[in-house]
């Protein structure tokens, strides 16, 4: 008589090592897709920021011509808005900052050279330098 032995598995426990690597690639993948959504929205962040000063400062450079009959002259700048007009009654400034969020003074020009616009406004955005694509505008902002 033959006997036949059977060998029955015992269960492991734990993962094998291919498992664990897909579970890795899987974990990576999700990060690298969190780091590349998260990453620019501080840039984004000061571009909507900017944005928002900008329009703010439209309205008071419009309050500014009210009460003085004219807007700031170019080499005045926007600094004539921190200022209050007192003779005017007017206790608190116009603004209470004119810069940026990268920390730079926003652009002023009396003469607007856009069409339908009194002034211009602008920051240099992120990098600095004005008169490329990362500009933020009063001309483009749509005011």
């Amino acid at each position: 008589m033959t006997e036949v032995i059977s060998i029955e598995r015992k269960p492991r426990a734990g993962f094998t090592l291919v498992e664990i690597m897909v579970v890795v690639i899987i974990i990576a993948m999700i990060a690298g897709a969190v780091i590349m959504n998260v990453g620019d929205a501080p840039d984004k962040a000061g571009r909507m920021l900017a944005g928002a000063d900008i329009a703010t400062i439209e309205t008071a450079l419009k309050s500014y011509k009210l009460d003085h009959g004219h807007y700031p002259e170019s080499e005045d700048g926007l600094k004539l808005l921190l200022e209050p007009a007192p003779e005017r009654g007017q206790t608190e400034s116009y603004v209470k900052s004119i810069a940026d969020p990268w920390k730079r003074e926003y652009h002023y020009r009396i003469s607007s050279t856009h069409k339908g616009h009194s002034f211009d406004i602008w920051s240099a955005g992120p990098d600095g330098e004005s008169g490329t694509s990362d500009d933020i505008t009063s001309w483009k902002n749509g005011s």
